[in-house]
């Protein structure tokens, strides 16, 4: 019985001391693979800011109000806009002058304007926005280049303007 225990303790000192030489080559070559940190301040700065510069992060989508500028409005667009604030402002064409007019990209679908609580498609989307005055006040078109836009008003998106049946067009 004394043998069984002096040859279960070995056995145990065998393992461990196996294990330990093992653990001891991993970290042996841990060591080996990394080199002392440098000794002086100046060198420790400059693989830190190696280290830095390797670990950039990722670029980030501008949000709406600083979406980049690519060209000008098409007529055509123009002409949807300003038909439309001569409905929504009930004004001639003639009392409407644009403040602003870029061609732009969108950072996603909602094209710079989206509603509270609504799912909207994420991608660039190219498009317009087109600032318009009329009876003092400034409208916000923002619009995609296939000509479907929207009134930003405060940040709230507003479909375009519709004309009912009985309305005259402005005579001012």
């Amino acid at each position: 019985m004394l043998t069984d225990v002096r040859r279960t303790r070995t056995l145990l000192a065998v393992t461990i001391a196996l294990s330990l030489s093992s653990l001891g080559g991993c970290v042996t070559g841990a060591a080996a693979d990394n080199p002392q940190p440098p000794a002086s301040v100046e060198k420790r700065r400059e693989v830190m800011e190696r280290e830095t510069a390797a670990h950039t992060p990722p670029a980030r989508v501008p949000p709406a109000d600083k979406a980049s500028t690519t060209g000008e409005v098409p007529a055509a667009i123009m002409n949807l806009f300003v038909d439309d604030l001569t409905l929504r402002a009930v004004v001639r064409r003639e009392a409407i002058s644009v403040v602003e007019a870029v061609q732009l990209n969108w950072p996603d679908g909602s094209l710079g304007c989206a509603a509270p609580h609504t799912a909207v498609i994420q991608g660039v989307t190219p498009g317009y926005r087109v600032r318009l005055a009329a009876n003092g006040q400034t409208y916000a078109y923002h619009s995609d280049l296939r000509g479907h836009f929207l009134v930003c008003d405060s940040g709230i998106p507003m479909p375009p303007a519709q004309r009912k049946a009985g309305d005259k067009a402005p005579t001012e």
